[in-house]
C-alpha cells in the first residue's frame, strides 16, 4: 500500500477534498508566507545587528554552529516529517482521519528518540574542542527541541492547520529576535545568541505540540494497519533522498565546506547574502508548503484536474514574482550590501548577484518537489535530486578552495539550475500536461530585464544611498510602464487573483492585467496518472 492508493471507506463524504479549493490553498499559502517571511524578516533585520556588533569572524563562527545544528535536525529526521505530512493529508482526504491520529503518536516516538542524538553530537563537538564550547552545547539543546517539533508541526501541515503553525513561528521568532537584539546591544556574543535559539525552538515545540494534541483528540481513534506503517517507512525512506537534496542545494551546505577550506570571515560573506536570497525564496517555499498537503488531499480523492490547474497557475505566478525579485536584487543588491552591512562586508555584493540568478528557478524546484511528493512519484524526483546534490558537492570541492565565498555561490547556483529544470518536466508528465503560457512568461522576462536595466542605469549615475533610492524608484516606474506595454500576466491568472481576494487586487496589477492577453499554452504531454 502506498500513499497514492489509500481507498476511502465506501460512502464516506468527500469533506476534506471538497474543502480543499484554490482559495483554501491560497489562504494556506498566505499563512505560510506570514509564518515563513516574517521570521525571515527577523533574520534579515538581525543580520544588520550581527554584522555591526559581531564582525565577520564571530558572525562566521555563529553561522557555522547554526548550520551544523540545522544539519543534525535534517539528517536525523530525513523523510519522516514529509511522510507524516503526506499520509495525514491522504488519510484525511480519503475519510480515514482516525488513522492519522495513531500515525502521529507512532511517528512521534521515532522522532523523539533521535532528539537525544542531536544534543549528544552538538555537546560532543563542544567538549572535544569546538569553540565556544558553551555555544555548541546550548545550540544542541535547541536542535533537540527542533527535532521533536517536526512531528506535531508535520501533523498540523497534513491537516492544513496553517494559522496555528505560523502564529507559533511568528511569536516565538519575534521573542527570540527581540532578545538577541538586546543581547547584542549589551555586549552579548555568539554564546548568548545560541542560548536564545532555545527560546525559538522551544516556543515552537510547545505551541505546535499543544494544538496538534488537541486536533488529534478531536479525531476518532483507529488502529494503524501494519501495511500502512510499512508504506509510511518506505515513503519516508525514498523521500529522504529529496530531503537530503533540498538540504544540500538550498540550505547553506557551503558553510560546512567554507568552514573546512576557508575562514570564518568568508563564511560570513557567504552567509549574509544567502540569508537575503533564502528570505526571498521563502515566498515560493511558503506557497509550496501549502500546495503539498492540498495535492495529497486531492490525490486521495482522485481529483486530478484540479491538481493540474492549480499547479500550472502556481508555477506561472511564482515565476513572475521571482523574475521581478531577481531583477531588482541584481541591480540594487550590491550597493545595498555595502550601505546596510558596512564596507567590511563589501565582498558579499558579488555573492549576492550570483545567488540572485537562482530565484526564477526556485518555483520549478519547490512546487514540482511538493507535487511529486504529494502524489507519491518519488523515484524520478529522487534521481534528479541526487544528480543536483552530487553536482553541488562536486562544485563545492572544486570552487570553494579556489574562490572562497564566490566559489560557494557559483556552486550553489549551478546546482539549483541543474536540479530545477528536469523537475518541471517530470511534473508535467505526471499530470498529463501543464499550461505554462510561454508567451506570457517571455513578456514577464522582458519586463523584469527592462526594470532592472533602468535601476542599474540610475545607479551608475548616482551612487550611494541617494542612488539606491533613485534606482528603486526607477525600477518601479519601469515596471509600471513595461507592465502595461508588455502584459506579463494573463487575464485568467489575474481573474483568479481577483476571485480569491474578493476583488481587492488593485493598483499597478489592475492596470497591467487590464491590457493582458492570454498567452499560448505549452502543454507538456506525458502519461496520465
Amino acid at each position: 500500500m502506498s500513499s497514492t492508493n489509500i481507498p476511502a471507506p465506501e460512502g464516506s463524504p468527500p469533506g476534506p477534498a471538497a474543502q480543499t479549493t484554490g482559495a483554501s490553498v491560497a489562504r494556506g499559502g498566505l499563512w505560510q508566507i506570514v509564518g515563513t517571511v516574517v521570521p525571515q524578516l527577523y533574520g534579515l533585520t538581525l543580520s544588520v545587528f550581527l554584522a555591526h556588533y559581531l564582525g565577520p569572524d564571530a558572525l562566521g563562527r555563529l553561522a557555522l554552529i547554526q548550520v551544523v545544528a540545522f544539519t543534525l535536525i535534517t539528517s536525523l529526521t530525513l523523510g519522516l516529517p514529509t511522510a507524516l505530512v503526506n499520509f495525514t493529508g491522504v488519510l484525511n482526504g480519503s475519510g480515514r482521519a482516525g488513522e492519522a491520529r495513531t500515525l502521529l503518536r507512532w511517528t512521534s516516538r521515532l522522532i523523539v528518540l533521535t532528539a537525544s542524538v542531536a544534543l549528544a553530537v552538538m555537546a560532543g563537538l563542544g567538549v572535544l574542542g569546538a569553540s565556544p564550547k558553551a555555544a555548541w552545547i546550548l545550540e544542541g539543546i535547541g536542535a533537540a527541541a527542533g527535532v521533536v517539533a517536526t512531528a506535531p508541526a508535520s501533523f498540523l501541515r497534513g491537516l492544513q492547520r496553517w494559522r496555528v503553525l505560523q502564529v507559533a513561528a511568528v511569536a516565538s521568532g519575534g521573542v527570540a529576535f527581540a532578545l538577541k537584539v538586546v543581547a547584542l546591544l549589551f555586549g552579548g556574543g555568539v554564546t548568548a545568541i545560541c542560548a536564545i535559539d532555545i527560546v525559538a525552538f522551544g516556543g515552537t515545540l510547545a505551541v505546535t505540540a499543544f494544538f496538534a494534541g488537541r486536533a488529534a483528540r478531536a479525531l476518532p481513534a483507529a488502529p494503524l494497519d501494519v501495511h500502512l506503517r510499512r508504506s509510511v517507512l518506505r515513503f519516508a525512506g525514498i523521500s529522504s533522498i529529496s530531503v537530503f537534496v533540498s538540504f544540500v542545494v538550498y540550505h547553506r551546505t557551503e558553510v560546512l565546506f567554507l568552514g573546512h577550506y576557508s575562514s570564518d570571515a568568508q563564511i560570513a560573506i557567504y552567509w549574509l547574502p544567502f540569508t537575503v536570497v533564502s528570505g526571498l525564496m521563502a515566498l515560493t517555499w511558503a506557497l509550496g508548503a501549502a500546495f503539498g498537503p492540498a495535492v495529497a488531499t486531492l490525490w486521495g480523492a482522485q481529483q486530478i484536474d484540479r491538481i493540474r490547474a492549480g499547479f500550472s497557475r502556481s508555477v506561472r505566478l511564482a515565476l513572475l514574482a521571482n523574475l521581478l525579485l531577481a531583477s531588482a536584487l541584481t541591480a540594487l543588491g550590491p550597493i545595498a550590501v555595502e550601505l546596510v552591512w558596512g564596507r567590511k562586508f563589501a565582498g558579499a555584493g558579488p555573492v549576492l548577484v550570483i545567488l540572485a540568478v537562482t530565484l526564477p528557478f526556485a518555483p520549478l524546484m519547490t512546487l514540482s518537489l511538493q507535487l511529486l511528493n504529494g502524489i507519491g512519484r518519488l523515484w524520478g524526483l529522487s534521481m534528479v535530486g541526487v544528480v543536483a546534490a552530487l553536482s553541488n558537492i562536486g562544485l563545492d570541492l572544486v570552487l570553494i578552495p579556489r574562490y572562497d565565498a564566490v566559489g560557494a555561490a557559483l556552486a550553489n547556483s549551478l546546482a539549483q539550475i541543474v536540479g530545477s529544470v528536469p523537475l518541471i518536466v517530470l511534473a508535467g508528465r505526471a499530470l498529463g500536461g501543464l499550461t505554462l503560457e510561454m508567451g506570457v512568461l517571455g513578456r514577464a522576462v522582458a519586463a523584469a530585464v527592462a526594470s532592472g536595466l533602468a535601476a542599474a542605469l540610475v545607479l551608475n549615475q548616482l551612487p550611494g544611498a541617494a542612488g539606491l533610492v533613485a534606482g528603486a524608484l526607477a525600477f518601479v516606474v519601469a515596471l509600471a510602464v513595461s507592465g502595461v506595454l508588455l502584459r506579463p500576466i494573463s487575464v485568467d491568472d489575474f481573474q483568479w487573483l481577483e476571485s480569491i481576494s474578493g476583488g481587492r487586487v488593485g493598483g499597478l496589477l489592475v492596470a497591467t492585467c487590464r491590457y493582458a492577453s492570454a498567452g499560448q499554452p505549452l502543454p507538456l504531454r506525458g502519461k496520465s496518472p
